[in-house]
Parts: structure tokens; sequence; C-alpha cells
């Protein structure tokens, strides 16, 4: 019906609007952020951090758990990419790794509580009578999943970059 696909429209420009402003007001925080001299600020804490590099993608892969419990993939992503991608780059870090073991970083933080979305979705289409506990307890086994191909790539980089490296000379 014709107003149904008007309804559906009016719906997806909400939608569109809402993902736009938070790009704006992402971009203009971290444009705010970087002419302060914060980018600097962190850039220094992070390479002092002990443990070296190591202690340094830990701390960062933490945070991006932690905001992931509360942020939306997307500001985290406008939010701590553009100070974490320099750093990284500056460390000799793989680009390519790091990106994806935030990606795999965040899912985790998705499902665990107290506020991971994934929950929050998953008990809205749940029967009645499930209960809020009872998924927290139904994610463990796919947290621990998560949690293992994390080392794994940690400690065989090549899951990640190989195919890349393999096709595209990466």
């Amino acid at each position: 019906k014709l107003t149904t696909c008007f309804r559906t429209l009016i719906d997806a420009s909400k939608t569109t609007t809402m993902v736009m402003l938070v790009l704006v007001g992402a971009t203009a925080f971290t444009g705010v952020f970087s002419r302060g001299g914060g980018m600097t600020v962190i850039s220094d804490l992070v390479m002092a951090m002990p443990g070296g590099t190591t202690g340094a993608l830990i701390l960062m892969l933490f945070l991006v758990f932690l905001l992931g419990m509360f942020l939306d993939w997307t500001g985290i992503v406008l939010l701590s990419f553009p100070i974490m991608l320099p750093i990284v780059n500056q460390m000799g870090v793989d680009v390519l790794w790091f990106v994806v073991m935030v990606a795999v970083v965040l899912q985790t933080s998705f499902l665990t509580p107290p506020f991971g979305y994934a929950l929050f979705y998953m008990k809205g289409v749940a029967p009645k009578g499930v209960e809020i506990v009872d998924l927290y307890k139904a994610v463990v086994p796919f947290v621990a999943l998560i949690v293992l191909a994390c080392v794994l790539m940690a400690f065989f980089p090549v899951l990640i970059t190989g195919l890349p490296s393999a096709l595209l000379g990466y």
C-alpha cells in the first residue's frame, strides 16, 4: 500500500538522520580533541604503558570492550579509531590485524552484561517466560568461543593476515 511505503520512508529517514547525527558528533569530537592536543597526550600515555606494545594493545582492546558495553559500534569506531590507529601505526603493529581484533572484541562486549546490546535484542524476541538472567547464562559459551578466537588470533596473526597477504601481496 502507498501508506505503508510512506511510513517506511519516514522511518528509514529518521534512522538515517540519527546515524548521520552520530557521525557528525563523533567527527566534531575527534576534531576538537585532536586540535586541543589530546591525541598527543593519549599517544604518549599509551606508549608509556608497562609491557610495551603488548601492554598498550591489551589496554586499547580492553577499552574497546568497555565502550562496547555502553555504545553502539559505529560510535566506538568513530571515536576510538582516529585515536588508536595512529598509535598502532607508530608501534609498528599490523593495522589489519588490530582492526579485526577490535571487531572481535566488540562482538564479545555486545554479549556481556550489564549493557550488552545483543542481550536486549534477544530479550525482545525471546518467548514469554525467558528472563534476562537466562540469556546471560545462554551467551556464556558464545563469549568463551569469541575469547578463544581472540587468543588464537593474538598468538597466530596469520589467521587474520594470511589470506590478504596471499591474495593481495599485503
